[in-house]
């Protein structure tokens, strides 16, 4: 397990917690800057920078996704406004609603990031009483609900009697600096030197127990030129580490897979730079970014991962899928009736037009649902019914990862690569990006 360094840590959440205190007005002594202000903190959760500030003055502050998450003022009425403690919040206020309106939706927007896109309606106001229907105290509650969720994710209390904020919740992620709590992870955890030393003994130990054999220099170099015809066809932004020098050979290998390919060999090839394709039978199948999502255990992924793929929804993942299907019949040459035989389908929910979510999405062209087969205790899935699949990124329009399942497609895609017109097209396409390779 990684161990999270302290003192790094601390100093990380007192400069944040400062540079909240000159957006929010705090009095100076409920604002920590050092260990000897805090009555208590604990660092770690969801996340292992989760940090939380108690002060000796009984202000709280939390720090989540790399900003403060939550502050509350020991004074304020949502933290202790109760029947047996209304005395403390009787008085007259100073600000009118308008005023109040005002001042929490000016500190809202300065705390909010640079370029982030806020689609919130006007808050609502909540007035608040003494028990019994009792006249109205000075204090109010300001909620901003997310169009899109229909939640609350931002609330703000103020006091009208001098205007200052008892309590600030951000639970949005228009205010997270997801950016510098990676930042803030890469500075305060380092990996203890026996795990180290354990990693290194597993990698030495893996690599003399190589389940598949490496590929050939040749089978490489002739991979990669075939998967840059591919990247031309498909518009794909090629990587510029795509020579022989950046691959990753521990990542890379062979083996035969006989649902896709019968009997002939694929080979993976992956660069140092998390990119890697599949060749099957001499034709490229598969092609994964290396900031591609929905690969391995992606519905393990923590909240974390997901935030830092969150972005403005540019395109309809219909048009992105039918340009690949177009591509596919006229720059790849295979048959538009194979395509055919395989309606698109959404993996995952689908995102609001303009608005932001979650911008990558897995659409899948299927005939059918897989198949689950128990056999001695155990199930075993089988997938005849997939054709191929694509990851886009719904606010770039970029293809992020591709993959042929189908034999027959990876059959035609093969034909159509051994015939002159196709290859003079990929040729064209391509002239450029082989020139790559030999570099």
């Amino acid at each position: 397990m990684p161990t999270i360094l302290t003192n790094a840590l601390l100093s990380i959440g007192f400069q944040l917690v400062s540079n909240f205190a000159n957006v929010v007005p705090i009095p100076s002594d409920m604002v920590p800057s050092q260990v000897e202000d805090l009555q208590d903190y604990r660092i770690g959760g969801a996340w292992p920078t989760d940090l939380d500030f108690f002060t000796k003055r009984r202000s709280m502050f939390m720090i989540r996704h790399g900003a403060v998450w939550l502050f509350n003022r020991p004074d304020a009425y949502l933290g202790g406004g109760h029947p047996g403690r209304v005395a403390p919040f009787r008085g007259q206020p100073t600000l009118t609603s308008n005023q109040v309106v005002e001042l929490a939706t000016k500190t809202v927007q300065q705390l909010c990031k640079p370029g982030a896109l806020i689609d919130w309606l006007r808050p609502v106001v909540r007035r608040y009483r003494e028990p019994g229907d009792g006249p109205e105290l000075p204090f109010y509650e300001l909620a901003w609900f997310n169009v899109r969720q229909g939640v609350p994710t931002v609330s703000v209390e103020v006091d009208a009697r001098d205007g200052h904020l008892g309590s600030v919740s951000l639970f949005d992620p228009a205010f997270y600096d997801l950016a510098f709590a990676w930042e803030m992870r890469r500075r305060v955890c380092v990996t203890n030197s026996d795990d180290a030393e354990a990693a290194q003994r597993l990698k030495s130990e893996q690599a003399r127990r190589r389940a598949f054999p490496y590929p050939s220099t040749n089978q490489v170099l002739e991979g990669i030129r075939l998967w840059l015809r591919l990247c031309g066809a498909l518009h794909i932004e090629a990587t510029s580490a795509t020579n022989l020098a950046s691959v990753d050979w521990n990542l890379s290998c062979t083996y035969t897979n006989h649902w896709e390919s019968g009997p002939a060999i694929e080979s993976q090839v992956t660069f140092t730079n998390g990119t890697w394709f599949t060749i099957a039978g001499g034709v490229p199948c598969a092609y994964f970014a290396a900031d591609a999502c929905y690969v391995d255990n992606w519905a393990g992924r923590r909240p974390e991962d997901w935030f830092l793929l969150e972005g403005k929804i540019a395109w309809h993942w219909q048009e992105l899928a039918a340009r690949l299907e177009r591509a596919m019949t006229d720059r790849l040459g295979i048959p538009p009736e194979l395509i055919a035989v395989y309606p698109r389908k959404l993996k995952n929910y689908e995102p609001e037009f303009g608005g932001r979510s979650i911008r990558r999405v897995l659409v899948e062209w299927r005939n059918g649902e897989p198949e689950v087969e128990h056999r001695d205790g155990a199930s075993f899935v089988k997938d005849p019914h997939l054709g191929f699949a694509a990851e886009f990124d719904l606010e770039s329009g970029e293809l992020k990862a591709f993959w042929l399942h189908d034999p027959k497609l990876i059959e035609a895609l093969g034909r159509a690569q051994a015939s002159t017109q196709v290859r003079s097209k990929f040729r064209a396409l391509n002239a450029k990006e082989e020139r790559r390779v030999a570099h």
